[in-house]
């Protein structure tokens, strides 16, 4: 969905607001928190982050720990990453296993992924996902397309998958005009994926749940 867009808030997997300090998934930026990333060495580095906690007497609880390392070289960027997620006092622990990888030759860039979700917590919300997308450059003219495909590990038929294709166009180097088109194919009732939150009441019925999303928009960057 960072290729080609998404509803608010849609994530692969699962995306339950509850269920962890981040509600699953981690923002960009984490409150209160400390960072320490090494230098690059023949194109290797890693990192680790610890969000600290914020309940009183209990430093352990709402905190955020994640530990990862990269590659960029010869045309790839590879990534792996470890996220524990704890919420306070209702011993709900998030743990997210990713790994995705990118290259890029020329005017060409493909880009694929797995995610996996451990939920410890008594929802035991677990599920897997994968990606694989790519993009086109050529003059002012970007065109992307990308599958999504994400699984409720305790759900039965509950699995989203997502076709999308998109164009962007860029008026300047700060500025661009862009669109997208998704079809989203949602099996059984959807709880469990992040659609079910995700979508405004009314759009689906019990016998169609397969969404068609339409996006566009400008972009500037300051």
């Amino acid at each position: 969905t960072a290729v080609i867009g998404g509803f608010g808030g849609y994530e692969p997997v699962r995306g339950g607001t509850t269920y962890s300090a981040t509600g699953n998934g981690g923002p960009a930026r984490i409150n209160n928190s400390v960072k320490y990333e090494s230098p690059t060495f023949a194109g290797f580095k890693a990192g680790a982050l610890w969000g600290f906690g914020e309940t009183t007497g209990a430093t352990n609880d709402q905190r955020v720990a994640d530990i990862y390392a990269r590659y960029s070289g010869y045309g790839f960027d590879a990534m792996v990453s470890f996220v524990d997620d704890k919420q306070d006092l209702t011993s709900q622990d998030v743990r997210t296993t990713s790994g995705a990888v990118g290259y890029t030759y020329g005017d060409w860039h493909g880009t694929a992924g797995v995610i996996a979700v451990n939920d410890r917590s008594a929802v035991d919300a677990d599920g897997q996902g994968f990606w694989v997308g790519g993009d086109y450059r050529f003059g002012a003219n970007t065109v992307r397309a990308q599958f999504v495909e994400n699984k409720a590990k305790n759900v039965n038929e509950g699995t989203t998958k997502a076709f999308g294709v998109g164009y962007q166009y860029d008026l300047s180097k700060r500025t661009a005009l862009y669109s997208a088109v998704t079809r989203f194919k949602n099996e059984g009732d959807g709880y469990g994926n992040r659609w079910a939150s995700a979508v405004p009441a009314g759009l689906t019925t019990a016998d169609d749940r397969d969404i068609t999303e339409f996006t566009a928009g400008i972009r500037h960057a300051f």
